[in-house]
């Protein structure tokens, strides 16, 4: 039997504090396998400043039909993938479960709902009219946000006003417990310290983050706050620019693909290449050199620091103008304290091996000659064995500086072998 739903895509537009309808999505499901079908509103194509959603699948032609072939609903059913950067993440799913009595929605009810928080520009309804969402204005401290995440996290109760906080958490962060918090006129990405967490991981990914900054990479701001014995991670949201100044300012919303729309790909895919996505980057990219180099620094960053959860859906791009977008800061940078030996991501002419001999191997691809990127190797390298210099800003405890210095004492050397 087959079902049908409709939903209205909106979209804000540049420094627009509020959406206006872009077009139409329809599913079609038939068991486990559904069907997609777009088209854009003829007012927003009209537009001078519209923009498409997804220039490569998604391009900003009215009276035209997009098709989504009929696809598992476990692969995303009829979701095109720029619809699919919209939806919750493993976290944002288990708090929405948890005011569903523990039920997940089918994904065409989850865009519908979170609107508030999600990643990017897009938001949905039923309705050709955007009615934003009011919600009463409840105020929590992060330590009350930390425990009622922990109790979310093993399955427990907690208070309805606290639920509904955590819901405000975006589409990028994994599984990680989170929220999203105002502070100092920005909105801040809050991360907790998670039950299964065997060590300081908000320490971690801070002093990865900056680790990451010293090698000249582009990341958000970031700060640690401690909340009793523990620690609370503070990113800055980089896709919510402040409209306005005074009392009149508002967050607006910059439009989001991630690397797995723009190359096309299911980010769980095993077919994901730094290569190919720096091909399509030169393509897209409003700045593509400058985008490239920088993209081949995160990729030997990660190398060097075995971060390897690099895959699709932790790197994306920010809409600049037209079709044209610019690499979106580095998220999720953290040692994984694995050192499996492999990246998320294809690096070169040995597949994922997490090797600069292989990462060399690639560095055409993203506009370099094997000059320029032996010298871009060694810096990144040199601020790398330096570490502790970054580590030494968040008051690391002694345990956690002797995981990280087992890791990268091993890393460092399997990766110049």
């Amino acid at each position: 039997m087959t079902t049908s739903r409709e939903i209205y895509v909106h979209a804000f537009l540049p420094g627009a504090s509020q959406p206006i309808p872009a077009g139409k999505l329809a599913i079609a499901q038939d068991g486990r396998f559904a069907s997609g079908t777009f088209f854009y509103g003829r007012h927003y194509a009209a537009r001078a400043d519209a923009y498409a959603l997804d220039p490569a699948v998604l391009p900003l032609v009215p009276g035209v039909d997009y098709h989504q072939p009929p696809r598992d609903i476990e692969q995303g059913g009829g979701l095109f993938l720029a619809f699919q950067d919209a939806l919750p993440d493993a976290w944002g799913r288990r708090v929405i479960a948890a005011g569903h009595r523990g039920h997940i929605p089918d994904d065409v009810s989850l865009l519908l709902e979170a609107n508030d928080a999600r990643t990017g520009a897009l938001v949905f309804s039923e309705s050709q009219q955007w009615i934003a969402e009011k919600e009463p204005v409840e105020r929590a401290s992060l330590g009350e946000l930390a425990d009622a995440a922990h109790a979310v996290e093993l399955g427990l109760d907690a208070p309805l006003r606290l639920k509904r906080l955590l819901r405000k958490a975006s589409s990028l962060g994994g599984a990680r417990p989170k929220t999203q918090i105002e502070r100092d006129g920005k909105l801040w990405l809050a991360k907790f310290q998670s039950a299964s967490d065997d060590y300081d991981y908000p320490t971690l990914e801070a002093a990865t983050t900056e680790l990451a900054r010293r090698c000249g990479i582009r990341v958000p701001r970031v700060t640690l706050e401690p909340i009793g014995k523990a620690k609370v991670l503070l990113l800055e949201r980089f896709d919510r620019p402040v409209i306005g100044t005074g009392a009149d300012a508002r967050f607006g919303r910059r439009h989001y693909l991630s690397a797995s729309t723009l190359v096309g790909l299911p980010y769980r895919s095993e077919q994901g290449s730094y290569p190919v996505f720096a091909e399509k980057l030169r393509l897209r990219s409003k700045h593509a050199k400058a985008d490239l180099a920088e993209l081949f620094s995160r990729m030997v960053f990660n190398i060097l620091v075995d971060n390897t959860d690099d895959h699709l859906k932790n790197h994306g791009l920010l809409h600049e103008q037209g079709d044209y977008y610019t690499l979106a800061p580095a998220f999720d940078v953290v040692m994984q304290l694995t050192n499996l030996g492999y990246q998320g991501l294809h690096v070169g002419a040995r597949g994922s091996e997490s090797t600069i001999a292989n990462a060399l191997s690639s560095a055409a691809h993203f506009g370099l000659d094997e000059k320029n990127a032996r010298a871009r190797i060694e810096e990144i390298s040199a601020v790398v064995k330096n570490w502790r210099d970054a580590f030494a800003l968040y008051a690391s405890g002694a345990e956690l500086l002797r995981r990280v210095d087992t890791t990268l004492a091993a890393r460092l050397r399997q990766a110049y072998a």
